[in-house]
């Protein structure tokens, strides 16, 4: 079998294809096929590794947001019950502004007693002076 040929290639000055040959041809195009499967599986690693990647990051995150969801939930439980509200507010300003003119009011009736004690003073001064 050792200078026997396999098959007859037709062509214009073809001559006959040897066995070592084939068997070349056959392992080049086995070493593309290998070469070409090696990069596919290099690829697909690498993009379950990039998933998983994204996968974690993406529980992080959520795992964030539901914390500073729980965060900004207890804030604003917070505020509602330290700081004081419009109409809290607007009724104190009320209560203060009623208190400021009631004192006011009980000086200017001060101010009046005053005024009428002075003039009796006066009054029992002068009667005392024209007697």
């Amino acid at each position: 079998m050792a200078g026997r040929s396999l098959g007859r290639c037709t062509g214009a000055g073809a001559g006959w294809v040897s066995g070592a040959e084939i068997i070349m041809t056959a392992g080049f195009f086995l070493t593309l096929l290998s070469f070409a499967f090696g990069v596919w599986k290099y690829v697909s690693s690498e993009m379950k590794a990039l998933r998983l990647e994204a996968a974690a990051k993406t529980d992080a995150a959520a795992s964030l947001a539901t914390m500073a969801r729980s965060e900004l939930a207890e804030y604003k439980t917070h505020v509602a019950e330290v700081y004081a509200t419009k109409d809290g507010m607007q009724r104190q300003t009320d209560s203060l502004l009623r208190a400021i003119e009631s004192v006011g009011n009980r000086i200017d009736g001060l101010n009046e007693r005053l005024d009428r004690v002075f003039e009796a003073a006066q009054s029992r001064t002068t009667r005392s002076r024209s007697q």
